[in-house]
């Protein structure tokens, strides 16, 4: 298939000064996986990413490296954000007395909080009291 002529990267920045290959990656990688999702093969993606205006200058196989790397970056980092940024950027929150999500970008204010610690009760254990100059008599149990 020859594919090259019809990929394009519309994300793809034009800079002044020369970028690493895996931030040029990092920046259009959502077009690579539309192409490979669309049918394009690899090759066809690295060779139209090596030609004029991208010049990418790596190997083929650093090329599939720098995907399968910035795939599992990707994915731990899915993992890590358990509350992901919405669209527009800011925070979905959840109330947890009626599940209802709130958007924290909006000029809506947030509920009161109520006091978190309200239901756990406190240790029953003896507060430990410092003395500079024990007995050691009361420490050791000895002559009383």
């Amino acid at each position: 298939m020859n594919s090259e002529k019809q990929i394009e990267f519309k994300s793809y920045e034009l800079t002044a000064y020369k970028r690493k290959n895996i931030a040029i990656l990092r920046s259009i990688f959502h077009e690579i996986e539309g192409y490979l999702i669309s049918g394009c093969t690899r090759d066809d993606v690295y060779n139209a990413l090596a030609s004029d205006p991208y010049n990418l200058d790596m190997t083929k196989g650093s090329f599939i490296n720098a995907l399968h790397r910035i795939r599992d970056e990707r994915k731990k980092s899915e993992a890590k954000n358990e509350n992901p940024l919405s669209s527009d950027g800011s925070r979905q929150v959840v109330n947890d007395k009626n599940d209802t999500t709130l958007n924290t970008g909006s000029s809506q204010s947030l509920p009161k909080s109520t006091n978190a610690f309200k239901g756990i009760k406190t240790s029953t254990a003896p507060k430990y009291e410092h003395n500079p100059a024990p007995n050691l008599d009361d420490l050791l149990g000895g002559n009383k």
